[in-house]
């Protein structure tokens, strides 16, 4: 054959994986004729032996292969005398030369074309049909190589095709045959497609995903049922194959949706395999139906005269105008219903929504147990039901859910221990149980028998990490909530002290004033790990707010209080509470009342950046400096305007934001007109303090809006005044001015901070608790 050079931008190269299945041995003389003898069990398409997964071929009589060399490119052909397992090649016209050390390349069935470089012609199968129940042979192809050694030539066959085996009812064709649709490549639209022999490539000049299968009338009359043999080239196993109904032979084209779908078992649809499907029924419209009727069951069982939201619900329009669900090729993918004044519960029928991806029912008054059946959604990747009332345990059978990638559970009446399918499953172990325990006031879900200190002798050790050697010293404690007597002794809580201690002083002022602070870390021991049970502050998740609870702030006041460290006071004294957690599912908090005193609940999380991060919002920006968050969480425009002034009047609290935009007369006019500070980019931004509107901040963005860029100006000289006037000094803003010089020259230079341009995944702590 001849390559078509000219259309190499259109080529498919596909790298053929070998099925060493098939052997062959070439004698020298037998009856005078040159043959190759069958020693073992070899392949011809003509008749096969099926099991669940490979196929045994046998040879029939006057099957003829090729044989090639890198000397004699001419194909000489071999034809097979007998059938059977066994049987004599003898060569039909030329017989090779044998000589020693030649390679040879043979392939079935023949063909005449080949050119120097060794290639092929494949079979063209973009357009097969039915040859009553048994594969086509002139839709096979077997390829082999070997060289000539003491007068042997042994030739190892490999098959180049998988094969679809259908047996379908003729009643479900709408014309004489059907299509195959593949995710992938599986044919050549051309006649040209061919192999290389010597490199074992093959090349497609037209690649196609579908393949046509013709059916003759006459055996659409018959009424049995059909085997169909579809051959096409091996896939990866993330393959899903559709069988379709062919709409008419003059456009060959097929559409709607399939009437079946095979997906690919593990390891693809292999070469040389048969895989096996029956078709009796069209199992879209079923499963179509079947999805229909779930709907509405859930309508049904939830009220759906009451929804907020109940457009097309229940009539004969197409379900993906039905509000809330979205479809893929004509079956539910999504059905999104938060916050529609769903009440009642989930039906068991949802089970059969199961190529859904997304299920949504968050923030409705959803009661009784979580059905059994939502096992059956396998393919099933977000769960979110979340802000209900349903009651019960978790149903063992959502160990079957191994699609999911995000769950929440949080904030229903749910009871009881985790089933130990689901402990044991690989979602959970991905995704664990931090969107899933924590529920209403009376309610929670455990793991069991969780694992409980029994050493509590380090209980109560303090550190020095730091000692002042400027002023009179800030005192900081670093305490540990939900860390048991193993993660102690292992070194973990004491990864996330070091982690915290390195967060505190990484930005300006602090590392420039780092001489001026006391930081002490003490070992508190808890019984458990898990927020909630038995540790040592008994933090609680408040499923309203996604946030650490801090009404049990008074225990870690108590706490520092008892240490000698502390002289019998927490005035002025920062107390860090790092908590063993996942601050992907809540939120750390920080308390603060107005004569210094502060806890900052910082969660560990399992990203030591995102810790970080967090330490310096919390303890830092909230716990020491009593700044207001900058980013935006509420609606609306914020109407408290007098209860801030007071707050920073009074207090020195929240000074990094104010609720005018007047340049003249906002917190920080100073620093617009300072050419020091161009720079930083500073300016009047509206949202900040939760509010889009009526409230603003200096600078786009800031450690106190999304953790990073390091602190804003006002929040600098805030922070700075702190220091000053706790160690004792007299705070002027002056000498703020002269020295944050250190800063303004960072920002010219394009420093600007060692946060700078990170990313810490919206790792947003919850507003800060003003303690009475």
């Amino acid at each position: 054959m001849k390559k078509i050079t000219s259309y190499i931008a259109a080529f498919l190269v596909l790298t053929i994986a070998a099925c060493t299945d098939d052997y062959e041995q070439i004698g020298q003389n037998q009856n005078g004729k040159q043959v190759i003898g069958s020693l073992s069990n070899a392949g011809s398409r003509t008749t096969y032996t099926e099991d669940d997964t490979s196929v045994s071929t046998l040879w029939a009589s006057d099957d003829v292969i090729c044989l090639v060399s890198n000397t004699d490119t001419v194909p000489l052909s071999y034809k097979a005398t007998s059938s059977g397992e066994t049987t004599t090649f003898e060569a039909v016209d030329t017989a090779i030369t044998g000589t020693e050390g030649e390679a040879y390349y043979a392939w079935y069935p023949y063909t005449s074309d080949t050119d120097t470089e060794l290639c092929a012609t494949l079979p063209y199968i973009y357009i097969q049909s039915y040859n009553n129940g048994v594969i086509q042979a002139s839709k096979d192809f077997l390829y082999a190589s070997g060289k000539v050694s003491g007068n042997t030539l042994s030739l190892v066959f490999n098959h180049l095709f998988a094969y679809l085996c259908i047996t379908i009812d003729p009643a479900l064709l709408e014309d004489t045959g059907f299509w195959i649709k593949s995710d992938e490549t599986i044919c050549d639209g051309d006649a040209t497609g061919y192999i290389n022999l010597t490199e074992e490539t093959v090349t497609l000049v037209s690649p196609k995903n579908w393949v046509l299968y013709n059916i003759g009338d006459s055996y659409l009359e018959e009424g049995d049922m059909l085997v169909c043999y579809v051959a096409m080239l091996p896939t990866s196993e993330d393959n899903t194959i559709g069988i379709y109904q062919k709409i008419t032979a003059e456009t060959y084209i097929a559409s709607g949706d399939p009437i079946m779908e095979k997906v690919a078992p593990e390891g693809g649809f292999q070469a040389g395999h048969v895989y096996t499907v029956t078709i009796t029924e069209n199992e879209f419209l079923a499963q179509e139906e079947a999805e229909r009727e779930a709907l509405i069951a859930l309508y049904n069982a939830t009220d759906g005269a009451n929804w907020t939201n109940n457009e097309n619900w229940c009539t004969d329009a197409d379900i993906s105008t039905w509000y809330g669900v979205s479809t893929s090729s004509g079956l539910v993918y999504q059905v999104w219903l938060p916050e529609n004044n769903l009440s009642g519960y989930i039906p068991e029928e949802i089970g059969n929504l199961t190529k859904m991806r997304s299920l949504a029912l968050y923030s409705n008054e959803l009661s009784d147990s979580i059905p059994e059946a939502i096992g059956n959604l396998t393919n099933l990747e977000y769960l979110y039901l979340h802000d209900n009332n349903l009651t019960g345990n978790l149903p063992a059978s959502m160990a079957s859910l191994d699609a999911l990638e995000a769950i929440n559970l949080l904030n229903n009446r749910l009871s009881g221990v985790v089933p130990d399918e689901i402990q044991s499953c690989q979602w959970w172990a991905n995704l664990g149980y931090s969107y899933i325990l924590y529920q209403q006031d009376g309610y929670g879900l455990s793991l069991g028998e969780m694992y409980e200190s029994t050493d509590y002798s380090a209980g109560g050790e303090v550190y020095t990490l730091q000692t002042h050697t400027q002023g009179n010293g800030i005192k900081f404690f670093i305490l540990g909530e939900a860390f048991s007597d193993r993660l102690i002794a292992d070194g973990t809580y004491k990864k996330f002290v070091d982690l915290t201690y390195e967060a505190m002083f990484s930005e300006e002022p602090y590392a420039s004033y780092k001489d001026y602070f006391d930081v002490y870390y003490v070992n508190v021991v808890s019984t458990n790990e898990v927020i909630g049970s038995d540790i040592a502050f008994s933090t609680t998740y408040d499923s309203s707010s996604g946030a650490l609870n801090t009404d049990k702030y008074t225990l870690v006041e108590e706490y520092v209080e008892q240490l000698s460290e502390s002289g019998g006071s927490v005035a002025n004294t920062v107390a860090i509470v790092i908590v063993n957690g996942d601050n992907d599912a809540m939120r750390s908090i920080c308390a603060f009342r107005s004569d210094g005193f502060a806890a900052a609940y910082c969660i560990t999380g399992d990203d030591d950046d995102d810790f970080k991060a967090v330490v310096r919002h919390e303890a830092m920006g909230h716990g020491f400096a009593n700044l207001a968050d900058e980013y935006v969480e509420y609606e609306g425009t914020f109407s408290e305007q007098e209860t801030l002034k007071n707050q920073q009047t009074n207090y020195h609290w929240f000074l990094n934001v104010d609720t005018t935009d007047d340049t003249s007369e906002v917190l920080w006019s100073y620093y617009l007109t300072d050419v020091n500070y161009d720079a930083e980019e500073l300016g009047i931004f509206e949202g900040a303090y939760c509010y889009p509107y009526g409230v603003y901040r200096s600078r786009e963005n800031s450690i106190m809006r999304d953790n990073t860029g390091g602190y804003n100006a006002p929040s600098r000289q805030e922070i700075y005044r702190r220091i000053i006037e706790r160690s004792g000094g007299t705070y002027s803003f002056e000498d703020f001015l002269e020295y944050d010089l250190v800063n303004c020259k960072a920002y010219s230079s394009g420093i600007k901070s060692r946060s700078a341009g990170k990313t810490y995944h919206g790792l947003l702590g919850a507003p800060p608790v003003v303690i009475e």
